[in-house]
């Protein structure tokens, strides 16, 4: 979890956070349910499985942040799993991610997946996660949507 804040003085003062990472596993790991449909194919149901990452000693790879001159509040979770769909698209296909939240409470967040060179990305309201976009990773072309359950 990353926190920045400010005060008057120009010191950096701690934000106080009403969650932390046990709250947000809550939402971002375990097993779900949902349905897949893509444009010009049959609807198909899949399963997923995701745990939160572990932070590498040496990450291949990196984040930036660019802030200046205002702070925003955000918490990243990292997640990785696996997706089985019933259509055999999906085949315990390996899937990373994370789930962001921006504020010092956790209203509702960001999920964003990437699985077999497709990007997907759903909303969690508060209770539930809304339908989300299925997206082509290296064009960002809409293929279709999803739903994500318990």
């Amino acid at each position: 979890l990353t926190a920045c804040g400010g005060s008057d003085s120009g010191t950096e003062a701690e934000t106080t956070f009403s969650f932390g990472d046990k709250d947000m596993a809550k939402v971002a790991t375990g097993d779900f349910t949902g349905t897949m449909s893509m444009t010009g194919k049959p609807d198909t149901t899949f399963t997923l499985h995701l745990d939160q990452s572990k932070p590498a000693s040496n990450p291949a790879c990196g984040s930036r942040t660019f802030v200046h001159p205002l702070c925003v509040d955000l918490s990243t979770m990292g997640v990785g799993g696996v997706l089985t769909s019933a259509d055999g698209t999906f085949d315990k296909a390996a899937v990373t991610g994370s789930l962001e939240v921006i504020g010092t409470e956790m209203k509702q967040g960001t999920l964003h997946l990437a699985v077999s060179g497709k990007s997907l990305s759903c909303t969690w309201d508060g209770s539930v996660f809304q339908t989300g976009q299925v997206m082509d990773a290296s064009s960002g072309a809409a293929l279709g949507t999803f739903t994500l359950k318990r």
